[in-house]
C-alpha cells in the first residue's frame, strides 16, 4: 500500500473540515431547492441492484403510458415527435426483454411471477404499438408534403419504426427456435468472449481485403440479456425447493416433541383437551379453533371427546405443521414465527 504523503493526509483532514461544515450549514438549509421543490428523504428509494422483472416491468408499464398519450396527441405537434421517438427506444428494450425470459423459459429457470406480470409483453403488441406509430408519421409526412414542406422528424421516425419492425420480426423468429430447441443461445461471459476474440486478432503487418457487406433483407435479432439469464439461474441454484409435502411431514415428524408419548388404542379416535373443544354430543372443530398439542395430561381428562371422523386426519397433520418453524413458514409465510 502507498504510503500516506502529506497532501493525502491534508485532503483527509479537510474532509473531515468540510463535513463539520456542512453538519453546522444544514439548519440554514431552506425546505425547497431552488426550482421551488421540495427535498425528499435519503433513503425514499433502494439502492438494491433492480433485477431483470424489476426492470422489464419499468419500462412496460412507461410504454404503456407513453402510447395512451400519442393516440390522442396531434401528429404535427413537436411533443408527438419527441414522445414517439422516447417510445421507440423502448420498445426495442421490451424486443430484447421478450428473447430474453424465451431464453430463461429454456433453461427452465422460469417463474410463475414473471409469467403473471409479463404475461402480456409480447412481439405481437410491440409491433402494435409499431404499427400505429408507423402509420402516424407516415400521415404527418405526407400532410407535411402536401402543403410543399419537407417535415425531416416525421420522415426519420417513419424510417426507425419501419427499421424496428424488421428487428422485432427477426426477433420473433429467433424466439420460436429457442422455444422448439432448435437454437441454444451460448452464455458465455462477454470477458471471456472479448479475450478470445483479442487472440485471435490479426497482426498488425497483415493487410487483409474487407469487402461491403451486402443489405440484409430482415432485420437483426434485438439482442438477448445474457447477464439476467445468468442471474436467474445462479438464484434458482441457491433455491431448495421441497419435493412433496408428504417427504417433509415424514422427515419432521422424528423431531417432533414428547417422542415418548403412548399413542392412543384407536388410531381412528384422538383424544383433544376440553380446553380446545367443549364436550357435546356433536364435538365438531369450527374455522376458527385451533388444534392444542397433544400430551400425556390430555389422556386423563375425565370430558374428553374422540373427534369426529372427517376432522382426525387433519389434527394429525397439523400437529405435524405446527410443530417445525420452517415447515410453518413454506406453507404459510405470514404466520412463520422470525427468525
Amino acid at each position: 500500500m502507498e504510503d500516506l504523503t502529506a497532501n493525502i493526509m491534508n485532503m483527509m483532514f479537510n474532509m473531515q473540515d468540510l463535513m463539520m461544515d456542512q453538519k453546522k450549514n444544514a439548519a440554514k438549509m431552506p425546505d425547497k431547492d431552488a426550482y421551488g421543490y421540495p427535498f425528499e428523504p435519503f433513503d425514499c428509494f433502494s439502492t438494491e441492484p433492480a433485477s431483470f422483472l424489476e426492470k422489464a416491468m419499468m419500462l412496460d408499464s412507461e410504454a404503456c403510458d407513453i402510447f395512451k398519450q400519442l393516440r390522442s396527441l396531434n401528429r404535427h405537434s413537436p411533443l408527438f415527435y419527441q414522445m414517439s421517438a422516447d417510445m421507440e427506444k423502448i420498445v426495442s428494450q421490451l424486443g430484447s426483454v421478450c428473447i430474453t425470459k424465451a431464453v430463461i423459459e429454456q433453461q427452465g429457470e422460469n417463474s410463475s411471477s414473471m409469467d403473471q406480470l409479463l404475461n402480456r409483453l409480447t412481439i405481437d403488441h410491440l409491433r402494435e404499438w409499431t404499427a400505429f406509430n408507423l402509420r402516424k408519421c407516415f400521415a404527418s409526412y405526407m400532410e407535411s408534403s402536401s402543403v410543399l414542406r419537407y417535415n425531416r422528424m416525421a420522415l426519420n421516425l417513419s424510417l426507425r419504426w419501419s427499421a424496428l419492425d424488421k428487428r422485432l420480426l427477426a426477433t420473433a423468429e429467433k424466439i420460436e427456435k429457442i422455444k422448439s430447441g432448435l437454437l441454444k443461445v451460448d452464455l458465455t461471459d462477454k470477458a471471456e468472449e472479448l479475450k478470445k476474440e483479442v487472440s485471435s486478432t490479426e497482426q498488425p503487418n497483415e493487410k487483409a481485403e474487407k469487402n461491403a457487406a451486402p443489405l440484409r433483407d430482415s432485420g437483426c435479432a434485438l439482442p438477448v440479456d445474457k447477464a439476467a439469464v445468468r442471474d436467474s439461474i445462479a438464484e434458482a441454484a441457491q433455491e431448495v425447493v421441497p419435493e412433496s409435502v408428504e417427504e417433509i411431514a415424514e422427515a419432521t415428524a422424528q423431531t417432533l416433541p414428547h417422542e415418548d408419548t403412548p399413542a392412543p388404542a384407536d388410531p381412528e379416535q384422538i383424544p383433544v383437551s376440553a380446553e380446545t373443544i367443549a364436550p357435546s354430543d356433536e364435538a365438531e372443530l369450527s374455522e376458527n379453533d385451533t388444534p392444542t398439542e397433544y400430551t400425556d395430561e390430555d389422556e386423563d381428562e375425565s370430558d374428553e371427546q374422540p373427534l369426529p371422523i372427517g376432522n382426525q386426519y387433519w389434527m394429525q397433520d397439523m400437529a405435524v405443521l405446527f410443530s417445525d418453524p420452517n415447515l410453518m413458514k413454506w406453507v404459510v409465510p405470514e404466520y412463520a414465527s422470525p427468525p
